[in-house]
């Protein structure tokens, strides 16, 4: 199954990166497991499935002398089991890999690889990428992800993690603080807070951390924050329970006549 999955989802990524102008080379070995690589000009998408963690990573790096520098960034992450998954579910990981880079974002990345970028614009940690993350140490979020799509076309970022995702962490957190998964989901809230965009970084604190309303909870995650996560949370607790007006739209300026028709005259 290990290798009729990796095929599997190694053809979906190539159908997709085709349409933009990618190469697949041969697959090769490496320590971690096996890797599918494709090339352009540019930029480097790989799939690695690691066998020791039993998961799938999709991995993007910049070109060098028309070879992948190697220094891998993460896009998504999904858990892979060969002896308890089935190859629709393989399929699911294939497809969610082809959406992530088929969306315009992903395109923009692929055509911006040339230019210099500061990190809060090389992010490639996104909603979708925490909850894929997650997935690993609740393994139950993986169907609730698939359920999520096909009833909504789309995960809804922060109404996900409202419905499925904090009362997991908090539970977590409350009953087995002393464990290796609770230990990770606290370097996974730290890494993707660091890493994320702006989308993912307000579900952390303004959805997922304000959410919770067990102090015990609360105080366990927060004695593993990372300095960063722990100061931006320490300003969201003022918002937690209220409602965040939309900004105002601004009001458009008045033209007279004459001005109207002059306007119109120059498009």
């Amino acid at each position: 199954m290990e290798q009729k999955a990796f095929d599997l989802i190694a053809e979906k990524v190539r159908s997709t990166l085709l349409e933009q102008g990618f190469e697949k080379r041969e697959d090769v070995q490496e320590e971690q497991g096996r890797v599918a690589i494709y090339t352009s000009e540019n930029a480097a998408y790989s799939v690695l499935y690691e066998t020791q963690t039993k998961q799938f990573h999709l991995r993007a790096c910049e070109m060098k002398e028309d070879e992948p520098d190697k220094e891998w960034k993460t896009i998504s992450t999904w858990a892979f089991d060969p002896e308890t998954d089935s190859a629709a579910y393989a399929s699911g990981i294939g497809e969610d890999f082809s959406e992530t880079l088929g969306g315009s974002t992903r395109k923009e990345l692929v055509r911006q690889q040339k230019k210099k970028k500061k990190k809060d614009d090389d992010s490639t940690s996104d909603p979708q990428f925490f909850y894929n993350r997650l997935a690993v140490i609740f393994p139950e979020l993986k169907a609730e992800i698939v359920q999520e799509r096909a009833t909504y076309g789309d995960v809804r970022n922060a109404t996900f993690a409202k419905e499925h995702v904090i009362e997991k962490v908090e539970q977590l957190a409350v009953n087995y603080s002393n464990t290796e998964p609770f230990k990770k989901l606290c370097g996974i809230l730290n890494d993707v807070y660091e890493n994320g965009d702006m989308d993912v970084r307000s579900i952390i604190t303004m959805v997922l951390l304000n959410g919770i309303e067990n102090p015990k909870a609360l105080q366990n995650l927060s004695e593993h924050f990372s300095p960063d996560l722990a100061r931006v949370y320490n300003k969201a607790k003022d918002f937690k329970g209220k409602k965040v007006k939309p900004e105002k739209k601004k009001k458009k300026p008045k033209y007279s006549e004459d001005m109207l028709k002059t306007l119109n005259d120059m498009k």
